[in-house]
């Protein structure tokens, strides 16, 4: 099984200095329908038959062994579950099954932070759910994921536009009572990526994605040598405005992924190397994009 990678992760993770948040990605019947949580499917049976409930038992496994003390240097949070499709869900059966994953790890540690995925809600429609105020509900954060490549109004944009919808969009993720982070964004503003929108499916920037029309080629996003130096700064401006917005209206942010196989506006290492992710991080060739 995958524990012995997770374990190797883990112990690789603490000898550099990085914090891990133990997510479950997938459950049983598929919370959202996406690759990404196991199955791509038109069927969300998360919540139907057992699939809770197993959904639960698995958690509990997962809780009793990353809340254990010899983690704590290491382990910041655990995740109960991954992009949750509350838009189709029923949202107060989701909300029990977050109260009942918070309550198990409860059961074994008081202090590891339980972090609950928004499922594509604004933070702020959780304010009073699970917090002191609710049953004295503790260490509590949310994680917000923020992409502008998955809709053909999206990648339609031009950097400039990106640009500014980062700033605009600060509400969508602010004025949350609980720690909130931007636990996923890259320098996406493509859908060009290998499989990003599902294996053997095309993308909407170049119109192969079914139903989408063609706003431009593929051919060279994903060879970051093939870029422009035009592309390179606008990328990074892109970058810049998302770490400008996330760190003054967030507590962090994560940065989706740090490698990838072929993917450079989805991989921190290329981009660090192609000298488009800022270096130190608090490195900025522009200023005060938001607040300019």
């Amino acid at each position: 099984g995958a524990a012995p990678y997770m374990d190797q992760a883990i112990d690789w993770a603490r000898q550099t200095g990085l914090k891990v948040i133990v997510d479950l990605h997938g459950a049983p019947g598929s919370q959202n329908g996406f690759d990404n949580s196991g199955q791509r499917t038109n069927n969300i049976d998360f919540q139907q038959g057992d699939n809770v409930q197993r959904t639960l038992a698995v958690l509990q496994t997962i809780q009793n062994k990353y809340a254990d003390s010899s983690y704590d240097d290491v382990v910041a949070g655990i995740e109960l579950l991954n992009e949750p499709l509350s838009s189709v869900l029923n949202l107060d059966d989701l909300k029990q099954f977050e109260r009942n994953g918070f309550g198990q790890q409860r059961t074994v540690s008081q202090s590891r932070v339980v972090v609950i995925q928004d499922g594509f809600q604004p933070p702020s429609s959780y304010n009073g759910w699970l917090t002191p105020k609710d049953n004295n509900a503790q260490n509590v954060a949310l994680d917000h994921h923020e992409y502008q490549v998955f809709t053909d109004e999206l990648v339609a944009m031009q950097p400039w536009q990106h640009r500014q919808y980062v700033c605009n969009n600060v509400k969508q993720y602010s004025g949350a009572d609980k720690w909130t982070f931007v636990g996923e964004w890259s320098a996406a503003m493509t859908d060009c990526a290998a499989a990003l929108n599902g294996y053997g499916i095309g993308a909407r920037y170049d119109g192969t994605y079914p139903g989408s029309s063609y706003v431009g080629s593929c051919a060279s996003i994903n060879f970051i040598d093939q870029w422009s130096q035009t592309l390179k700064d606008d990328t990074r401006g892109y970058i810049e405005a998302q770490m400008e917005a996330f760190e003054a209206n967030t507590i962090g942010w994560i940065f989706w992924n740090f490698k990838t196989e072929a993917s450079p506006e989805w991989d921190a290492f290329r981009l660090i190397d192609a000298g488009v992710f800022p270096q130190p991080l608090t490195s900025r060739k522009f200023s005060q994009i938001c607040s300019s």
